[in-house]
């Protein structure tokens, strides 16, 4: 498995019910992918754990690279050969 930690910021100023609806669309699509992880939003940063399959881990990420509501997607950490889950109930 591979687990990323990613930091972007967004493109405007979103509404705290933008920013809700992301993580519940979120939730949906990634559980399809078996993807499991947290996402935190303050002020106009994200902060991401991405974690699962490393094609499921990628795709995932160049869905939120191409989503006009993020810019200057920086990968902070990257871990390959993951055995365990930090968020193994979160998606």
């Amino acid at each position: 498995m591979k687990r990323i930690m990613y930091i972007s910021t967004t493109t405007r100023k979103l509404s705290d019910e933008e920013v809700e609806e992301i993580g519940r669309r979120s939730t949906v699509n990634n559980a399809r992918v078996n993807v499991t992880g947290i996402l935190l939003s303050a002020h106009e940063f994200f902060f991401q754990i991405l974690e699962g399959e490393e094609e499921d881990v990628d795709r995932v990420l160049e869905r939120i690279r191409r989503d006009v509501r993020h810019r200057d997607v920086l990968i902070l950490k990257a871990e390959h050969d993951v055995t365990e889950r930090y968020f193994g109930r979160w998606s």
